[in-house]
C-alpha cells in the first residue's frame, strides 16, 4: 500500500515537473477561446434569464418605431 502511494506521488511529481518545464508559451488559440468565452457566457446567461423581458422591450420599441408617422405620414410598415 505504501509503495503504491509512493509510486503515485512519484508519477505526479514527474508530471508536474514536465508541465513546469513546458516553455512553449501561451497557446494562441486557447487565449482567443478564453476571451470569447469571457464575453459570450455572460451574454448567454443574460438571455437565458431575461430573454422574455428583452423580447418584450424590443417588441415595444419596434411597434413604436413602425407606428411613428414621419413627414407626409410615411411610417414603416411591418
Amino acid at each position: 500500500m505504501l509503495q503504491t502511494m509512493i509510486n503515485i506521488a512519484r508519477q505526479a511529481h514527474i508530471a508536474f515537473t514536465q508541465l513546469h518545464k513546458d516553455e512553449r508559451g501561451d497557446n494562441e488559440n486557447l487565449g482567443r477561446m478564453l476571451m470569447l468565452a469571457l464575453v459570450l457566457i455572460p451574454i448567454v446567461i443574460l438571455i437565458a434569464t431575461m430573454g422574455g423581458t428583452i423580447y418584450e422591450a424590443a417588441q415595444d420599441q419596434w411597434n413604436t418605431l413602425t407606428n411613428t408617422s414621419g413627414a407626409g405620414n410615411s411610417g414603416l410598415s411591418p
